[in-house]
């Protein structure tokens, strides 16, 4: 039953995606999250459940990191200083 009811959501939206794509439908029926539902699709056919949420964890890090300009390089390198600074704070002390 539960299996069923995904399938039948995920080709209602199909068909409003289609619709839009014929002329028929509009965009607000068809909505923003074509995209992800097609990657959620693919990722829970791979991975199952689980493994969609992990996957779409990820994505969402690496977008923030994306939109942010964070640089990991520089992130590992200035931790690296300081972890070396605390090793040399704590072999003086003993």
């Amino acid at each position: 039953m539960l299996v069923s009811s995904k399938r039948y959501r995920f080709s209602r939206q199909h068909g409003k995606f289609f619709a839009f794509v014929d002329g028929s439908g509009n965009a607000i029926q068809t909505g923003g999250g074509m995209i992800g539902a097609i990657l959620f699709t693919f990722c829970y056919y791979l991975f199952s459940s689980v493994g969609a949420k992990i996957v779409s964890v990820f994505s969402i890090l690496i977008g923030i990191i994306f939109m942010t300009e964070f640089s990991l390089g520089q992130f590992f390198s200035k931790w690296s200083e300081r972890l070396a600074e605390m090793g040399k704070s704590v072999k003086e002390r003993l």
